[in-house]
């Protein structure tokens, strides 16, 4: 049973797996095909790897199939051999059964015969060797009875071929199987090399098309990157443009070579350019770029605040602290233009803020003392005038140089009558080369009453005092406009009097 299963059964099992597995290998080809971009697909990494390992593959598939035949070989042949042994066997059982009938018959004779001619004999004559007695026995029946022999020729002549048939079959039968498996594996080999051909043939044909989706993707990639490129040109250009704008500004706004009117003008035109080319302030993502556009509110709105018009200056001033709440020049300047529209609480709120944000802004100082002065005389107790003088103080330990921040001291030290403290503020002023005739004429004023309070008016001291104060006067006076002249004039009247 087993053998004619592995004979007729098996081979055809094998043959329908192989067709199966070249049927599977097609299939999976073709959803490897179109599953192309499927990077974790399991098929199309056992493709890619019979692909890469191709000879090794078929190397080793034809050794395979090599020590699969000599297997079947010796097996097949180890079977022959048996088969060869049954077939002697059966030939050897049939002579002997033939060689023991002539046997009996010839032995029932030969008795006969001894008995009748020779009584006396020994009886173990009959207990010969049976092939000797039987041989001979059987050449004198041979040789006195041709029928015996013609019946004995025939049956060693059906024996014979009977033995040449089964030899002949056994043969057969082995070169049919031989040749069967070695035609079986020739067809699996072909059947995988047509496999391998197919899955090579459906792989070029995947590197094709992904060759070709690759330089559709680089054709459209750099495509891309052309007008990225192109992009970020055009914005550096733009911001390269930006820059010099904003460099234009600050140069008009240093340079004294233009008029009040022409400066301003020119620092707000810039800056609306600016703006312009920013677009859309929805549009900027970067930080910097948000704070650039304040700034570009900001020297607009300070300089509608330079020009007098403090409600525009409000406007874009609003609109720079809302792009960069923590702008604090902006809140200065919002309270400066609050200062000139006479709303001081809005306009200490914002130096409040201003400072809240930078504790190092001396300008915020600076403007938060003018404005505590005005609340003050408009009755704010709360305010001290030692708090002025303690904003003013901090102003010009953050700016020495900041002679703005001396005057406004000086004069809260004539309210405090403390006259030889504002001297010292307008020397230092003056020494800031700030020769403005109203400097001069402010520390006569403070000479003035010191000179008064020297009881001895011919002495040395008095003399000496008396010339320097008349000399801020003089030197007032020939600076001055016709307005400040004609007060001075009448200060040197009261002076000669």
């Amino acid at each position: 049973m087993i053998e004619i299963i592995f004979n007729n059964v098996l081979p055809y099992i094998i043959i329908a797996i192989g067709f199966f597995l070249l049927f599977w290998f097609y299939k999976k080809n073709i959803q490897m095909v179109i599953y192309t971009k499927q990077k974790n697909n399991k098929v199309s990494k056992l493709s890619k790897l019979l692909h890469k390992y191709y000879n090794l593959f078929f190397i080793l598939l034809f050794l395979i199939s090599l020590l699969s035949f000599v297997a079947i070989y010796f097996i097949h042949s180890y079977k022959i051999e048996k088969r060869f042994d049954n077939a002697i066997q059966s030939y050897e059982k049939s002579m002997s059964n033939i060689f023991y009938n002539l046997s009996v018959s010839t032995n029932n004779q030969t008795n006969e015969s001894i008995v009748s001619s020779n009584e006396t004999s020994s009886i173990s004559v009959s207990t010969m060797d049976r092939i000797s007695i039987n041989n001979n026995n059987i050449m004198n029946v041979i040789s006195s009875e041709g029928d015996s022999f013609d019946l004995l020729k025939k049956s060693f002549e059906i024996g014979l071929d009977l033995l040449k048939a089964s030899l002949s079959e056994t043969m057969k039968d082995s070169n049919d199987v031989l040749t069967f498996w070695f035609a079986f594996l020739s067809i699996i080999m072909v059947v995988f090399s047509f496999a391998g051909y197919f899955i090579n043939n459906n792989i070029l044909e995947q590197s094709k098309t992904q060759l070709k989706f690759v330089e559709k993707e680089a054709e459209l990639s750099i495509k891309n990157i052309k007008v990225e490129t192109q992009k970020l040109i055009d914005e550096n250009n733009k911001y390269i443009q930006i820059a010099n704008l904003f460099n234009l500004s600050r140069e008009m706004y240093n340079n004294k070579d233009y008029d009040f009117t022409t400066k301003y003008n020119s620092i707000i035109k810039y800056n609306l350019e600016i703006i312009k080319l920013y677009g859309d302030i929805d549009n900027i993502k970067d930080r910097n770029h948000i704070n650039n556009y304040a700034i570009a509110y900001y020297n607009i709105g300070k300089s509608k605040s330079d020009l007098g018009d403090q409600d525009e200056a409000i406007e874009y001033l609003n609109k720079s602290i809302k792009l960069n709440p923590n702008f604090s020049n902006a809140y200065v300047y919002r309270g400066m233009a609050y200062y000139q529209l006479g709303k001081y609480n809005e306009a200490l709120k914002d130096y409040n803020k201003a400072i809240d944000l930078d504790e190092n802004n001396d300008y915020a100082y600076t403007n938060r003392g003018l404005v505590k002065e005005e609340l003050r005389e408009l009755g704010e107790d709360s305010i001290s005038i030692y708090d002025i003088i303690d904003d003013y103080n901090k102003a010009i330990k953050l700016k020495p140089k900041d002679f703005e921040s001396y005057v406004n001291r000086a004069r809260i030290k004539e309210i405090i009558k403390d006259y030889s403290g504002a001297i010292e503020d307008y020397n230092k002023v003056i020494l800031l080369n700030y020769k403005d005739p109203k400097i001069y004429f402010n520390r006569y004023f403070n000479k003035e009453i010191l000179l008064t309070n020297i009881e001895d008016k011919t002495s040395e001291e008095y003399k000496k005092y008396f010339e320097d104060t008349y000399n801020d006067l003089d030197t007032a006076y020939n600076s001055a406009d016709k307005q400040l002249k004609e007060i001075i004039k009448n200060q040197i009247i009261g002076m000669a009097r």
